[in-house]
């Protein structure tokens, strides 16, 4: 997984079912600092990497930070009065950023071992900056101003340096943003024209391609890929706004996440290493600009809610953006505590799926006496259980119903009291899913005028179509109107359905 070139706005995702309430951490800044942003997090440590000022006003400082080192400042190139870290790898042993030197904006490479180490820019560039980088830290991708003044999309390793990965074809300039675990695969965005309208971009296999906008949009930027590749998460712009987006880079196909409740907008920004949740940055029925997350069993929520409802203490809080490690386990962001802007981390249990329907059950009007089948199927990676409901209440084998605990229930039912609405819950290791309900609707045949009471007046009602021959007198089926419908009415009246 990588992390986003947007350092201050690197957003969260987590799991949709959590098998215990997440721990937070106060990370705070750095001594004297007045604010501190948290960007990445890796999968091992756990180690956070950011940037925070020193003191009130001074500029600000890349930070490094585990729960046994604090937070350490990475400190500046020399001639440099500030850095910037924006991401670390999914091991934690390396962090990367930018920095200002003497010589210009700098990409820098860091670790414990080596400090701060300037990767350098394209040849006859002096401006560089590093936006991601992969699981052990060998490969760094970035942007970086070429011969041509034009900004252009980098990878780098210690054995090749910056190489520069070109742009799609018309393209003006290119940005990488992110890049799979193994660094075989990078995202980013190309510009074109004088407007530098975006197009998204993703390297692989030694060349480039673009990935689609949803339709009726034109704009759309890949800013993070899963650890092998597949998935990408980014933004899509238009003239119906702009969305999150989820791209399956194997069939170029692109998913509108949709909004939190309340929001007009969201962008993606990180995503899980196996491409099942997505972190974005948008609105919600909170004001202003906030931290959300996707899954697919929950949709896009407010990241704030979302930690409140499994148990997080959030006094004081307002998170305004978060990221999350490659295995899901570890979170990090900043947010305003008490007004002041602090990095916070939180460890979080694996995350799971519900299953997922594949098929839900249809509604049916049907008479008492006879019989309906409600069939309904769900997908799900471990072992499930199932349950039929009636508005909402569990089901029991009897003469009514049969497979309560199958996907496939059978109603015969006896009188209309067995209308409602029935839904399958299917259960795994994560929780229940429910499906789409479906609405039953029994008759009886002796409400000839179906006012819901059997009575003498549905004896007047039937005998008055009886004597017409009119269909509805048919009671026995047998396409013929006589006195075998008659016997067969004056049965059912007597036994009330």
């Amino acid at each position: 997984m990588s992390s986003s070139r947007f350092v201050l706005f690197a957003l969260c995702a987590l799991s949709s079912t959590l098998i215990a309430a997440p721990t937070f951490t106060r990370v705070g800044t750095l001594p004297g600092g007045s604010a501190a942003y948290g960007n990445g997090v890796s999968s091992s440590g756990p180690a956070v990497v950011g940037w925070s000022h020193t003191t009130p006003g001074t500029n600000a400082r890349a930070f490094y930070w585990t729960p046994t080192t604090g937070m350490i400042n990475l400190g500046v190139f020399p001639g440099g009065p500030q850095s910037f870290g924006a991401a670390v790898s999914g091991n934690g042993l390396v962090a990367v950023g930018e920095a200002n030197s003497s010589a210009g904006l700098r990409a820098f490479r860091w670790t414990a071992q080596s400090g701060m180490q300037s990767i350098g820019a394209l040849p006859g560039g002096n401006h560089s900056k590093a936006t991601a980088v992969n699981h052990e830290g060998s490969v760094i991708v970035g942007e970086s101003i070429g011969p041509t003044g034009q900004f252009r999309a980098f990878r780098w390793t210690d054995s090749t340096g910056m190489i520069d990965l070109g742009l799609l074809p018309g393209g003006t300039a290119s940005y990488a943003y992110g890049v799979s675990s193994d660094g075989s695969v990078i995202v980013g965005s190309t510009t074109f024209g004088f407007i530098e309208e975006q197009r998204a971009s993703i390297w692989r296999n030694g060349g480039v391609e673009q990935l689609p906008a949803l339709l009726g949009q034109q704009r759309a930027t890949a800013v993070s890929v899963s650890a092998d590749g597949l998935f990408v998460v980014g933004r899509s712009d238009g003239p119906s706004g702009q969305r999150a987006v989820r791209w399956n880079a194997g069939t170029l196909s692109v998913q509108d996440l949709g909004l939190a409740s309340g929001g007009t907008y969201a962008e993606g920004y990180t995503i899980s290493g196996d491409g099942a949740i997505v972190c974005a940055q948008g609105n919600s029925l909170r004001d202003g600009r906030l931290g959300l997350i996707w899954h697919q069993s929950i949709g896009m929520r407010d990241v704030n809610d979302f930690l409140i409802d499994r148990g997080v203490n959030l006094a004081g809080w307002l998170l305004k953006s978060c990221s999350v490690s490659v295995d899901g386990r570890s979170l990090t962001g900043w947010g305003y505590y008490n007004g002041r802007a602090e990095v916070w981390y939180a460890s979080i249990d694996p995350f799971c799926d519900l299953a997922q329907f594949t098929g839900h059950p249809s509604g049916a009007a049907l008479f008492a006496g006879e019989q309906v089948t409600l069939t309904s199927a769900a997908t799900s990676s471990g072992a499930v259980t199932y349950r039929w409901k009636k508005d909402g209440v569990n089901l029991f084998n009897s003469s009514v119903y049969a497979g309560v605990t199958t996907p496939m229930l059978t109603i015969s039912p006896t009188d209309p009291t067995q209308s409602g609405s029935y839904t399958l819950a299917v259960t795994n290791a994560c929780g229940m899913a429910l499906s789409n309900p479906a609405v039953v609707v029994v008759r009886c045949r002796a409400d000839f005028n179906d006012d819901g009471s059997v009575d003498f007046f549905d004896y007047l009602d039937f005998v008055g179509a009886f004597s017409q021959q009119l269909q509805s007198a048919d009671m026995n089926g047998d396409s013929e109107i006589d006195f075998f419908d008659y016997l067969d009415f004056v049965a059912r009246l007597s036994v009330g359905c």
